[in-house]
C-alpha cells in the first residue's frame, strides 16, 4: 500500500486592501516587491473603477511621512487614471462620444485597430475627440477634488511634472532610454 499523496494547491493571493498596501509599500518602495505591489493595486483600481479608498490611504501615508510626496503624487494620479479605464465604457458621456468617434472611423474605412493621429481626422472627428478629452479631464479633476487633492486638480498634465516623475522613479526606477 502506498501512502496517500495529498497535493496542495498554492494558496490564493489574499485580497489587497488600501491600508495594507500603503503599509507594505512604505517598507518596499524601490524594491521589486514594491513594484509588484503598485502594479497589483493599480490593476485592482483599474478593474473596479474605485480609486477613492486607495487615494485616501496614500494621502494619509503622505501626511504621516510614511511615503514621500513624490510617491504620493504619482500613486494618486495613477489611481485616478486607472479608475478611468473602468469608467470609459460605462460613463454615459464618454461611452456615447466613443461610439460616435468609432462610427466616423468606420465610415471612413478605418478598421477597429486603426486610428487617426489627433490632427489627421475629419473636423467632426477632431471635435468629438476634443470633447471626449475635456470630459475625461473633468472626471479626473472631479476625482482629485473629491479626494481633497486640489493641487493635483489644478496641475493638469503630468508629462513634465518633476514631482510625478520622481515618484515614478522612486517606485519603478529610472526609465530605460
Amino acid at each position: 500500500m502506498t501512502p496517500r499523496r495529498i497535493s496542495r494547491r498554492p494558496s490564493p493571493t489574499p485580497p489587497l486592501e488600501p491600508a495594507a498596501f500603503v503599509r507594505r509599500l512604505a517598507a518596499e518602495v524601490g524594491a521589486d516587491g514594491g513594484k509588484r505591489l503598485v502594479k497589483r493595486a493599480i490593476a485592482i483600481v483599474e478593474a473596479t473603477g474605485r480609486p477613492n479608498a486607495w487615494i485616501f490611504e496614500v494621502r494619509r501615508a503622505r501626511e504621516r511621512g510614511s511615503i514621500s510626496p513624490a510617491v504620493a503624487r504619482f500613486l494618486i494620479y495613477k489611481f485616478a487614471e486607472s479608475a478611468m479605464t473602468a469608467l470609459i465604457s460605462v460613463h454615459p458621456r464618454l461611452s456615447a462620444l466613443t461610439a460616435r468617434i468609432e462610427r466616423i472611423e468606420r465610415e471612413h474605412g478605418l478598421a477597429e485597430d486603426e486610428y487617426w493621429h489627433v490632427d489627421e481626422g475629419p473636423p467632426e472627428w477632431q471635435a468629438l475627440n476634443q470633447e471626449w478629452d475635456a470630459v475625461y479631464e473633468q472626471i479626473m479633476i472631479d476625482t482629485f477634488l473629491r479626494n481633497g487633492e486640489s493641487e493635483l486638480a489644478a496641475a493638469g498634465s503630468f508629462g513634465g511634472d518633476p514631482l510625478f516623475a520622481e515618484g515614478r522613479t522612486q517606485i519603478f526606477g529610472p526609465l530605460d532610454t
